[in-house]
């Protein structure tokens, strides 16, 4: 009898939670109260940014547990972020480039120590891409998962 697949109980709910909490923050930030009150928009607007900085490091760190499930032999034990990247665009979990994922992380790295204006509306705007690139991971990972089942 063979074992079972490891990705057919593989947990995606933390990260799916985190995706719409960045969704949702987003929504806010393009509401009619945020369009009306400057300072609530700077609110929601840092409320996204939170949920990109969390969302981020979700969503490597579930990518790797998900590689190392899928393929348990040729992963590194402690790969590098660029072989994480690179390994889960290889498997087709993550349909955009390393150079979208390096600048996520980049715009990560840029807002975790100081909270600047100027800073945080760099790392905004990249929050709807990394949205975008992160539900096509979930998507990605929800196929392999049913298809493991």
């Amino acid at each position: 009898m063979s074992e079972p697949d490891p990705l057919a109980s593989f947990d995606i709910s933390p990260l799916e939670r985190a995706v719409v909490r960045v969704a949702r923050s987003l929504h806010y930030v393009a509401s009619d109260l945020a369009e009306s009150d400057a300072e609530i928009k700077d609110e929601f607007r840092q409320s996204a940014i939170q949920a990109f900085e969390y969302t981020f490091e979700l969503a490597i760190k579930t990518l790797e547990r998900f590689l190392k499930a899928s393929r348990p032999i040729g992963m590194p034990i402690r790969p590098t972020y660029n072989e994480l990247i690179r390994a889960g665009i290889a498997d087709g979990l993550i349909a955009g480039e390393l150079s979208n994922w390096i600048l996520f992380r980049e715009r990560r790295n840029l807002i975790s120590h100081t909270y600047d204006a100027n800073k945080a509306a760099i790392v905004f705007s990249i929050v709807p891409n990394f949205l975008d690139e992160t539900r096509l991971l979930l998507e990605a990972m929800r196929l392999r998962i049913a298809s493991a089942k």
